[in-house]
């Protein structure tokens, strides 16, 4: 009798250990619609939702944060150091479906870029870049106090394929991101991003994102945007493509009479040369203050 019962409380403890080893190699114990994530996060949605928004990142080389309500988004960096040494100020930047610009050292400025729409892609979504949030591979999910904890992994090839440049060079490197999604909404609330580019822990950087809702707008970003729609002095600043060619044409865009005036190439443009005289003689320096109307003169 005895020998029955520790057999079969050995066959007990033995299929406890079976489905705990299981369980284990069973890591997305939630489904996830990634489509519906990257949905519900968009910009605009969270706005029609909460009015304004504000997400401030926890990185250790700087202070940044991202704001958004109907007027504009609105995107502050404390100064750093980037990768190659270059020491880069302290700025605030808003960007609306007409106009970009923004406050740096003291000054106010404007940005013109070489294409008819402003560069405000990176507004659309603030917490998630979609289209890198959809490529990571899903490797754990789980539900806790009403929201959905899921990690996912990226590695250096699936960002280059994507066409996105990764800092510094690094082989074989990664990375593992951590969203606290909240389950009814779908919303993230809380984002950690971790970059894995060798071994042990000191070869990983960590940021933190944190989303809040229904907060005031930043004081500089309603003195930028007050600048921009209160100014009644304006100048015109022109980026005329092909000058003197039978593929000429044109845009203006009026830009705050005393502001520094910054010219960008927009990413899908083609042109690469830009002089400040028709004849194309005279290369621009990408900058000028706006005391007078610009002309800006490109060619492929």
């Amino acid at each position: 009798m005895k020998k029955i019962m520790k057999l079969f409380a050995f066959s007990v403890l033995l299929l406890a250990f079976i489905m705990i080893f299981a369980g284990c190699g069973n890591k997305i114990k939630v489904e996830i619609d990634m489509d519906a994530i990257a949905m519900a996060n968009k910009t605009d949605a969270l706005i029609e939702k909460f009015g304004s928004i504000q997400i401030n990142v926890n990185d250790s080389e700087r202070d940044i944060s991202y704001y958004a309500d109907s007027r504009f988004a609105y995107s502050h960096s404390g100064a750093y150091t980037d990768y190659d040494g270059y020491e880069v100020d302290a700025y605030g930047e808003i960007v609306t479906d007409a106009f970009c610009g923004g406050f740096e050292d003291g000054k106010y400025y404007s940005v013109v870029y070489a294409g008819m729409d402003v560069d405000n892609d990176w507004a659309e979504s603030l917490m998630i870049n979609p289209d890198i949030f959809l490529n990571e591979t899903l490797t754990s999910s789980e539900e806790k106090d009403g929201y959905i904890i899921i990690k996912t992994r990226l590695d250096e090839a699936k960002m280059i394929e994507l066409g996105y440049w990764v800092e510094g060079d690094f082989e074989d490197c990664y990375y593992i991101t951590e969203y606290k999604i909240e389950k009814s909404t779908n919303i993230i609330y809380e984002m950690k991003e971790t970059f894995v580019y060798g071994t042990g822990i000191l070869s990983r950087s960590t940021v933190e994102y944190t989303l809040s809702t229904d907060v005031e707008c930043p004081a500089e970003a309603n003195d930028i945007y007050n600048h921009i729609t209160g100014t009644t002095e304006f100048c015109k600043a022109t980026v005329v493509y092909d000058p003197d060619t039978a593929d000429e044409r044109s845009f203006s865009v009026n830009v705050p009479k005393g502001d520094i005036l910054y010219f960008y190439w927009a990413n899908e443009e083609k042109y690469v040369n830009a002089y400040s005289d028709r004849a194309c003689t005279k290369p621009f320096a990408y900058t000028a203050v706006a005391n007078a109307d610009i002309e800006i003169y490109v060619t492929k």
